[in-house]
């Protein structure tokens, strides 16, 4: 018997892929694309050709951030332009030179002229763009530190900061400019100062311009050079005077792509560069590395990374950020496979449990960290999981990228767009896409399902930078930079550390088994950690030592709100120039931003990915049924002259959300059962169209003043009945008597005047005072006869805002509670969802 690996299934993907020229038509929208770009921003030359329809490359008035426009605008232009010119790969793409191209000597920026479809000539417009881009922002690497302040105006430089050794006797222009200027903050952060060097030394080795890479070389060892004396990096760092600001060390926000760029610019360097070679840098990441692995490492039930004192190495919190999820496969790149694929886990638990990952999560309490709930598309936790695979085969890694997939297209997508999530805990979306998203977490996925990609079968060291751009330094381009970097100063390493300079073989599958990550040996349990199970995964249990069990107190009332939003189908305009301008929300200095004040202060039900699908010829008969058809409807318009001939847009299904509510059953005598029904979906799923299994409410008050209208139970599903009054059994009955049949009643829910604790089980911010109810004589009808059937009840708070909700609900459904017992006792740490 064969088995089918996913690699197997998505070559086959790959050749469906190829035989619809998918491949080609990406290459002419590349090109359509740089056209495009030229033609609204020029050529990048001095002269008339360098004036496009909107531009003149970056003359633009708009402040900036060096570090996002830098890794953005700069790394995204050269990586275009890199695969322009055949340097990167691009399937059926052998690029041609002009036959009107006569041998001259090439102007900084100018590449010999390459034939597109249309008359169009590449000879490196986007390259000299990157050029003209990079050139607006050096003012801002005038510093004494030589760390860049954080911010710079594309057309008039830094004149915000005052104290910059450029703005000293500065004439009347920049004090002019000044007065209408706030003072800027000379804040920047560990990333944003030193994770420059990737496309700063391409563009110098591929113009022959040594300004930039020199500039970012400098800033990236001021940076390291004011390492503590432990070897750890601060987040904050002041770039006029080199001061650390705050004294927290770890591995996100704000010093992440630092770590990045010191492995990743000794892949990508030549290896005959003499003087501020690629081993500087590798020695500089091990150094990192060593510190990170003594000082953060915790290897405690999940190994991870906490964050630390700077100088001291002691815990200060106990939170770990989606941004760090990074760093897992940076550590396969660097052949540290082991540790890569043991703290990859707990991020892989964190999107199982949330079908997403949280800007923050507590280790130590096992929950959303301050409210930091949200997941704007990022791509950190796919960028691992596509290296690991790289580096191990492991088809685990398909099956994570195959979830992490389903779960976007669950909760992300809308008619505009993909929305990142506002709270991955309520399925809220954000109203926004992150440009990130497609730039980087979308390609990591694309990446992992096509084995065959060039990009995956280029045997070179290129490298992606942090925002997902490829880079690579031709052959022909020979170093240019002869500069040294800092003298190394004494400081403590990790004793008996194995430096790494060649990546292992991939790990051997275990006999009947596939993957070995899967196969790893179980961890034990601390007594505070949380396992949550999704019940659907769990299904029946048949292990003899764990049962699930239901829960008969607990459960909770899932309720579908009429959609009183109007249902519009118009989508922002997107791409427009300005989103390199005034975007701040890329993942490195402004989520250092976030964070820093932090510390001081639908499902849409649809499968389908649109896709052309392939029929056959209409045969004669079937022309003649077209035909047939066309002229009924014309015979029809012609004798009603309302109607349209013009196909008439089909009406977008209305999506009702969904909101929870905890909820008791009673205990006593006259206590039934609650009603065994289907369980209602999860409400964090998103809205929905279909209506819940209970569609039909009466509103009976306190129920307490006598018999309620025989209609009441017969043609109602769900009763609504306050507390307060008199007995609960004293409501039931005066409930009619009726005969249980599809349209009549279920369930009685009787609203608590006050509002439940999370104490008692219920969410956060509820209010208190909920208790179990208690019926204690067995129900009866009006005329005190014995109820042949038992009415369910359950009890639920809020009272009048929670019968307000009722009141514009659009349908009624219930989730049982479920838990895990072992041996007939609970085991209190396992949740199943």
């Amino acid at each position: 018997m064969s088995v089918a690996f996913p690699e197997d299934e998505v070559r086959n993907y790959q050749s469906i892929y190829h035989e619809n020229q998918r491949g080609a038509k990406a290459l002419r929208d590349f090109q359509d694309g740089v056209v495009a770009l030229v033609e609204q921003y020029g050529d990048g030359r001095a002269g008339s050709s360098g004036k496009g329809l909107r531009g003149r490359g970056f003359d633009v008035d708009s402040k900036v951030q060096v570090f996002e426009t830098v890794i953005r605008g700069v790394g995204g232009l050269l990586s275009a332009h890199l695969f322009a010119i055949g340097e990167l790969p691009i399937d059926g793409y052998t690029p041609k030179l002009a036959r009107t191209f006569k041998k001259k000597k090439l102007q900084k920026g100018e590449v010999p002229a390459i034939s597109w479809p249309g008359g169009f000539r590449y000879d490196g417009q986007l390259l000299r763009l990157a050029l003209d881009l990079a050139q607006r922002l050096l003012p801002a690497f005038y510093t004494t530190t030589g760390m860049p302040y954080p911010r710079v105006n594309l057309r008039y430089g830094i004149p915000f900061y005052l104290n910059s050794p450029l703005n000293r006797g500065s004439g009347s222009d920049t004090e002019e400019f000044t007065m209408d200027e706030n003072p800027e903050i000379t804040e920047t952060c560990s990333a944003g100062a030193g994770s420059l060097v990737l496309e700063f030394t391409v563009l110098s080795r591929l113009t022959n311009d040594p300004r930039f890479e020199q500039l970012a070389k400098r800033a990236f060892w001021a940076v390291w050079d004011r390492r503590s004396s432990i070897g750890l990096l601060g987040a904050g760092v002041d770039a006029e005077n080199g001061q650390w600001i705050g004294p927290y060390s770890g591995i996100g926000a704000g010093i992440d792509s630092f770590f990045e760029y010191a492995l990743k610019t000794h892949i990508l360097l030549p290896l005959t560069e003499a003087e501020n070679s690629p081993e500087t840098f590798l020695a500089a990441w091990h150094e990192a590395h060593a510190a990170i692995k003594r000082h953060l490492y915790s290897g405690i039930h999940h190994p991870h990374y906490v964050n630390v004192h700077l100088s001291t190495g002691s815990p200060q919190a106990y939170w770990i950020d989606s941004l760090g999820a990074y760093y897992p496969g940076l550590l396969a790149l660097a052949g540290e496979v082991e540790e890569a694929i043991e703290t990859n886990l707990l991020y892989t638990a964190l999107w199982t449990r949330y079908a997403a990952l949280p800007e923050r999560w507590s280790v130590r309490d096992g929950h959303v960290e301050g409210g930091l709930g949200w997941w704007p598309g990022r791509p950190e936790f796919i960028e691992s999981n596509y290296h690991l695979y790289r580096a191990t085969r492991d088809p685990w890694y398909f099956y994570v990228g195959e979830m992490v997939l389903s779960d976007i297209k669950a909760r992300c997508w809308t008619e505009c767009g993909w929305a990142g999530l506002q709270d991955v805990r309520t399925g809220e979306k954000s109203d926004r896409m992150e440009s990130f998203f497609l730039g980087e977490t979308a390609k990591y996925l694309y990446l992992l399902f096509d084995p065959d990609h060039p990009l995956n079968r280029l045997d070179a060291p290129y490298v992606f930078t942090t925002e997902g751009h490829p880079l690579i330094i031709p052959k022909a381009k020979s170093p240019v930079v002869r500069r040294k970097a800092p003298a190394t100063r004494s400081i403590q390493v990790l004793q008996n550390s194995e430096l790494r300079d060649t990546c292992p073989s991939s790990p051997s599958a275990l006999p009947f088994s596939i993957s070995v990550t899967a196969a790893r040996p179980n961890m034990a349990l601390g007594r505070d950690e949380q396992v949550f199970i999704p019940r659907d995964v769990m299904g029946d249990m048949n292990d003899p030592s764990f049962t699930r069990v239901r829960d008969v107190v607990m459960l909770d009332v899932i309720i579908q709100l009429e959609n009183d939003a109007p249902q519009e189908n118009t989508a922002a305009p997107t791409g427009s120039s300005e989103e390199l301008y005034d975007n701040d929300d890329d993942d490195d200095y402004d989520d250092y931003e976030e964070e820093e004040m932090s510390n001081r202060k639908t499902r849409r039900d649809s499968s389908s990915v649109s896709s052309k699908k392939t029929h056959d010829s209409p045969s004669q008969s079937q022309y003649k049924t077209m035909l047939s058809s066309l002229f009924r409807h014309v015979t029809s318009v012609l004798r009603d002259p309302a109607a349209t001939l013009v196909p008439q847009p089909k009406p977008q299904p209305t999506l009702y959300p969904f909101t929870k509510l905890p909820a008791i059953a009673p205990t006593g005598l006259g206590a039934a059962g609650v009603i065994d029904v289907p369980d209602a979906p999860d409400s964090s799923i998103g809205p929905q169209t279909a209506p819940l299994i209970w569609k039909t409410i009466f509103f009976a008050g306190q129920a307490c003043s006598g018999k309620l209208p025989d209609s009441a139970p017969r043609n109602h599903e769900v009763i609504i009945i306050r507390r307060g009054g008199c007995t609960f059994h004293d409501k039931l009955s005066n409930i009619p008597a009726f005969t249980p049949i599809f349209a009549s009643l279920k369930l009685v829910i009787i609203i608590d005047h006050e509002k439940a604790s999370e104490e008692d089980g219920f969410p956060e911010g509820a209010g208190s005072g909920l208790f179990r109810p208690l019926i204690d004589k067995r129900q009866v009808t009006p005329k005190g006869v014995l109820r042949r059937d038992a009415i369910s009840m359950v009890m639920v708070s809020g009272g009048d805002e929670t019968e307000a909700v009722f009141r514009r609900c659009r349908s009624v459904g219930i989730r049982r509670r479920y838990h895990v017992e072992s041996q007939g006792k609970v085991v209190g740490n396992v949740h199943v969802i």
